[in-house]
């Protein structure tokens, strides 16, 4: 299972497909599985979709004055950069 590592927490991520990349943050209370039929059938992207903290996979809060919107901010990037790294250096 992959992981990034934003400010001390683990976020779990998947990615599928090839193409342009996208990721996809869910709202309160989802996770992965639940949006990852949003994107069934989609061709031409490379899709990464992320556990936010304590969601999912992902750990617990971390640090709490990291979580607002710059610290999520943060760990999409951090998720960004694990997705989509090999994928630039092709």
């Amino acid at each position: 299972m992959p992981f990034a590592t934003s400010h001390g927490v683990e976020l779990y991520y998947e990615c599928s497909g090839d193409g342009l990349p996208i990721v996809f943050s869910h709202g309160l209370g989802g996770h992965v599985a639940q949006v990852q039929a949003l994107f069934a059938g989609v061709g031409g992207i490379r899709l990464a979709l992320y556990d936010n903290r304590t969601h999912g996979r992902s750990a617990d809060t971390g640090d709490l004055s990291t979580l607002n919107f710059r610290g999520m901010a943060g760990d999409m990037a951090a998720v960004m950069d694990a997705a989509f790294r090999a994928q630039t250096r092709k």
